[in-house]
């Protein structure tokens, strides 16, 4: 096992992407810090570290707020939370890496496929806190030994995850027998199984690279219209949709999908999770849960 006996601290570790982490990490062999604590506070973060003394950090703490009327929470947990992070393994003598969440929300209204080389131009205040986390972290790599890895992940998707992102939200409304609206379906977007997104973790903890940023994403676009169509099939055309004709936000406006190159070259990495097969798996797990 590659992370056998190393010690690994994850903050973010109830979330959704958190949960499978702490999983795959334990089957690994890792050992992983029960210490969490509110990434806002700097004295606690520091604590912890200085108490659990970790050799790898997975930092995906994170609050997912688009609202501007939030743009202070979200910079304080966002940034700031980021900032106390960095600082407090600055004084650390033990942290060898640290994995950042990014989001593909840094890249904003660009040119497709997104590469990692362009400059980032946020549309929400929730994108604009990460790129400056993300800027942040590329400071503290010339500054401090410790190797910073940030993954820009697209939408990450699979068993356990209930938000109003768009597959969990599919899933909602047909096992509650709801009606779910579809507003444009012609948008493509990058699909990631849960499964592939925490393997391209694990490697990018493993990665000789010191420090840089790598997309987590497929290259190979889905339309929204896709994902729902499979889901008719996958509940044999019982689930709801409703087609409504609205303006759409700018951010919705556009195909968002990435150039996996990096995470080839540099993780040894690809997306192996069709959409179909991830949809099935979800499909399944929802169903496990409704019995």
């Amino acid at each position: 096992m590659r992370l056998k006996g190393k010690r690994v601290m994850v903050t973010g570790e109830h979330g959704f992407v958190g949960k499978h982490l702490c999983k795959r990490l334990k089957q690994e062999g890792a050992i992983i810090s029960k210490n969490s604590c509110d990434i806002r506070n700097k004295k606690k973060v520091q604590k912890s570290i200085e108490d659990f003394r970790p050799d790898i950090i997975y930092h995906l703490a994170a609050v997912i707020d688009r609202d501007i009327d939030n743009i202070e929470t979200t910079f304080d947990v966002n940034f700031n939370g980021t900032f106390n992070l960095l600082e407090s393994v600055r004084k650390s003598e033990t942290v060898s890496k640290i994995i950042i969440m990014g989001t593909s929300d840094e890249y904003g209204v660009n040119l497709v496929p997104f590469k990692e080389n362009q400059a980032e131009n946020p549309q929400t205040t929730y994108a604009a806190s990460k790129v400056c986390a993300s800027y942040l972290c590329r400071f503290y790599s010339d500054i401090i030994p410790t190797s910073i890895v940030i993954l820009r992940p697209f939408i990450i998707y699979g068993p356990g995850q209930d938000n109003d992102m768009l597959i969990p939200s599919l899933m909602r409304a047909y096992f509650n027998k709801k009606e779910f609206i579809i507003r444009s379906g012609v948008q493509k977007r990058d699909f990631i199984y849960i499964d592939d997104m925490i393997e391209a973790m694990i490697r990018a903890a493993l990665t000789w690279k010191k420090s840089m940023t790598i997309n987590i994403c497929s290259g190979n676009p889905s339309k929204i219209i896709d994902v729902v169509n499979i889901m008719k099939t996958l509940t044999k055309n019982k689930i709801k949709i409703k087609e409504e004709r609205t303006t759409t936000r700018v951010s919705d406006s556009f195909n968002r999908y990435g150039d996996p190159k990096l995470a080839e070259k540099y993780l040894n990495w690809t997306a192996e999770t069709s959409l179909k097969i991830g949809l099935q798996n979800t499909f399944n797990s929802w169903k496990k849960k409704k019995k």
